[in-house]
């Protein structure tokens, strides 16, 4: 009997938290607006990032040490800092993963040497590791509080939210790195300081 209380405790508990979670963070359209423009606004250096760190005068194959770097330290902290936004609170990791992410475009747009560049690379793979962690799974716990709300069927609708979620992402991406493509012929320094700006006006727009 204990342990079926205790187990029923921290049910209540666990509960308690979602649904505070919930009643503080944004609905699915903001948070889907957010997900498409952060993307949007990584990709629009997409196309001509390897090709502007080479221009910087950064070795090939140091570009590919850069990049292993942050993927190695995205893996290592991906896992920790999502467990730590399920149980605290979603809203606040995706705008600092925002911020982060605007911090990451800045050092290496203004990076003079291979150390700046490797704190960049730092930066991005923690914005990456915290919206991984917690952007999808908050917009799918409200797409679900949603439709539930409204007395619809919420995992037909989740579906389709989610289709659409990633519809709306890959369009946005897609141009954005079209035209981040165009602008860097012109200037290439100013494509990672326009991308810096706008997840700064995201992060604005977010909390």
């Amino acid at each position: 009997t204990l342990k079926h209380n205790s187990s029923t405790r921290k049910a209540d508990l666990r509960t308690s938290r979602h649904r505070r979670q919930l009643s503080n963070g944004a609905s699915a359209r903001v948070v889907l607006y957010v997900s498409a423009a952060f993307g949007a606004a990584r990709m629009f250096i997409g196309a001509t990032s390897a090709l502007y760190l080479v221009s910087k005068g950064v070795q090939p194959e140091h570009v590919f040490y850069l990049k292993a770097f942050q993927a190695g330290a995205m893996l290592v902290i991906q896992v920790p800092l999502g467990w730590i936004s399920d149980r605290v609170s979603r809203r606040w990791p995706i705008a600092i993963a925002i911020i982060l992410g605007a911090l990451w475009l800045l050092l290496t747009a203004v990076s003079t040497s291979i150390p700046t560049l490797y704190v960049a690379e730092l930066c991005n793979a923690l914005s990456l590791a915290l919206m991984a962690g917690a952007l999808h799974a908050e917009f799918v716990d409200r797409s679900i509080a949603h439709h539930k709300d409204n007395n619809r069927n919420e995992s037909d609708n989740l579906a389709q939210d989610i289709s659409r979620l990633n519809n709306f992402e890959f369009r946005a991406m897609a141009v954005s790195a079209g035209l981040g493509g165009l602008i860097y012929g012109i200037a290439p320094t100013t494509t990672w300081l326009f991308a810096s700006a706008a997840c700064l006006v995201i992060f604005t727009s977010y909390v």
